[in-house]
């Protein structure tokens, strides 16, 4: 179980294994330790059979999966009518993250190949925030 969890994304519910599925921002222990080091969440797995316990599971979406650096919050929702073209109830993911090679924020898609929301693959970035560049903002990596 990591010592910090953000960003609790809605949960979702299993219809295979009969478990609801929720996944949480977390910043892995040893990232407490160094806080030098810039990109440091991922997305973790937990499970719960009624909605009210729930259980810690593993790494999702580990950081560092793509060039673009870790991901931020999002939602993950099943995709009944595959109009992602993942496939019928494939787990799809859209969230914010920075992208290469500037690390402004942007949106990306992600989907669970094992159709479960147990792990993820990149697909690829969709949308830039459109005000990541503009120069009178300070800040080029914030949510809208």
């Amino acid at each position: 179980m990591p010592n910090w969890l953000n960003d609790p994304q809605r949960a979702v519910y299993d219809r295979e294994s009969g478990l609801g599925v929720c996944i949480f921002c977390t910043i892995p222990s040893s990232r407490l330790i160094r806080r030098s080091q810039k990109n440091d969440t991922e997305w973790f797995l937990m499970t719960s059979p009624d909605l009210v316990t729930w259980t810690a599971q593993h790494v999702a979406i580990p950081k560092y999966t793509t060039e673009n650096g870790d991901p931020w919050t999002g939602f993950v929702f099943i995709d009944e009518g595959n109009t992602a073209g993942f496939g019928k109830g494939a787990w799809t993911v859209l969230m914010t993250m920075p992208a290469a090679p500037h690390h402004v924020q942007t949106t990306a898609l992600w989907y669970s190949p094992d159709r479960r929301g147990r792990c993820y693959s990149f697909h690829s970035v969709i949308m830039q925030n459109p005000y990541a560049g503009q120069r009178d903002l300070k800040d080029k990596a914030f949510r809208i």
